[in-house]
């Protein structure tokens, strides 16, 4: 053997083998990582005023804190606590829309259309406190508190926007199952939540009467997964386009799954009723209490932001 092909094989040999191995790792991380399509978008929704009617998405933006605009404005009542449609289910037939990307404009039976400058923040900066933390908003003016205080028929209230988002770990009872820079604007809870219509269907299939997705209030509605098929993806993250979310806790259900959307009164006790007596399951975090579970919470995973759409494919990402 001549000494040059010694030398040849001396180096060759050890970068084979680097290759082999950085083939193996290469597959057992993508064993570890497995991409599975479990569906696709079907709906997007942007709830602009927290508790008034959403405005449906072809796309959205997709920000730390939500989708844009999501639950930027909130209504506070003459005692300063934020109102809902829990005792105010009128607030189901105050229709947001944007104009010229310049105006929030909301109407309402027996009003007029009210305008508010989306861009020229106001003085008034206050904290408001949602749940159990805390954000900031500034009084966007004296002629939308008369209109939502006289469409509420409640003395004053006034309309804020949204200008410091609360930080997740910061609320007292669920604090702990978030990250440092997981945000959310004026949401119960998260900056995002995701439905499954199958979960729609299965759960009408048990009520007197069915209901519209629209008193879930999602953001996100999926296609595609059998019913409830979100309660195994809590150790799972949740890619669609581009944007990975991370999962943050089941979503718990009140009274406002109890307003009709159409008719802005309380509808009785369905579908409360009946969620509790078909998910509550036994493995449930103590924290939710008796609240049935319908949906999940997520947040965005790391620091990618951008744009989802209606029809995207939605994809289970297990390490």
């Amino acid at each position: 053997m001549s000494s040059s092909y010694s030398k040849y094989l001396l180096i060759g040999l050890p970068v084979v083998a680097l290759a082999g191995i950085g083939v193996l790792w290469w597959q057992r991380r993508e064993e570890k990582d497995s991409c599975t399509e479990v569906g696709h978008v079907r709906e997007l929704w942007v709830y602009p005023v927290k508790s008034c009617k959403g405005i449906q998405l072809t796309e959205a933006k997709c920000f730390k804190r939500g989708i844009e605009y999501d639950r930027s404005w909130i209504i506070i009542g003459e005692d300063d606590i934020y109102l809902t449609q829990r005792k105010d289910p009128k607030l189901a037939l105050v229709v947001p829309h944007f104009e010229d990307g310049k105006y929030l404009c909301l109407d309402a039976p027996g009003m007029s259309t009210l305008k508010v400058d989306i861009q020229t923040e106001k003085e008034g900066v206050r904290k408001i406190k949602v749940k159990t933390s805390y954000g900031e908003g500034f009084y966007v003016g004296d002629e939308a508190a008369a209109w939502i205080s006289t469409y509420l028929e409640k003395p004053g209230c006034k309309i804020y926007q949204l200008s410091k988002t609360r930080v997740i770990q910061e609320d007292e009872k669920w604090g702990s199952v978030a990250q440092p820079g997981d945000l959310v604007p004026f949401s119960d809870f998260a900056g995002y939540l995701i439905t499954i219509d199958a979960s729609l269907d299965a759960l009408n299939s048990e009520l007197p009467k069915p209901i519209s997705m629209e008193r879930f209030r999602a953001n996100i509605i999926i296609s595609g997964p059998k019913a409830f098929e979100e309660d195994e993806w809590t150790t799972k993250t949740l890619q669609i386009g581009d944007i990975k979310f991370r999962f943050l806790k089941r979503c718990g259900r009140c009274q406002v799954t109890t307003v009709d959307p159409e008719l802005g009164v309380k509808d009785g006790e369905e579908p409360l009723t009946t969620l509790r007596r078909i998910r509550l399951p036994e493995d449930r975090d103590p924290r939710q209490g008796q609240s049935p579970l319908f949906g999940n919470h997520v947040t965005l995973q790391g620091d990618k932001e951008g744009i989802i759409r209606v029809g995207q494919t939605v994809k289970l990402i297990t390490s």
